[in-house]
């Protein structure tokens, strides 16, 4: 009877020692997958760069246009759409 008790609890530890070293494989896999490598944290940087430039640009134009006279805002206003419909007509099909 000893020899089976022993038997269940070597067996019981083994197993938890197997799901312990499985757990802690697995939670240090996990960790260092969610970390951004130094080419993806670069790409987010330009990224964020270029969407700041490009709001500072349309404050620029913004600005641009509001200091043109009245007559000039609505000559600016038909070129940009006979502009765009002219482009329509160049554009390829998809």
């Amino acid at each position: 009877m000893a020899n089976k008790a022993t038997y269940k609890f070597a067996r019981m530890s083994l197993l938890r020692i197997f799901i312990v070293t499985l757990i802690l494989g697995i939670s240090s896999v996990s960790c260092s997958a969610l970390r951004k490598t130094e080419a993806e944290q670069a790409d987010l940087r330009m990224q964020k760069e270029q969407k700041e430039a490009a709001v500072e640009a349309e404050k620029l134009r913004e600005a641009h246009y509001k200091r043109q006279p009245k007559e000039t805002r609505k000559m600016m206003k038909r070129s940009k759409k006979m502009s765009n419909k002219l482009n329509k007509k160049r554009r390829l099909p998809d």
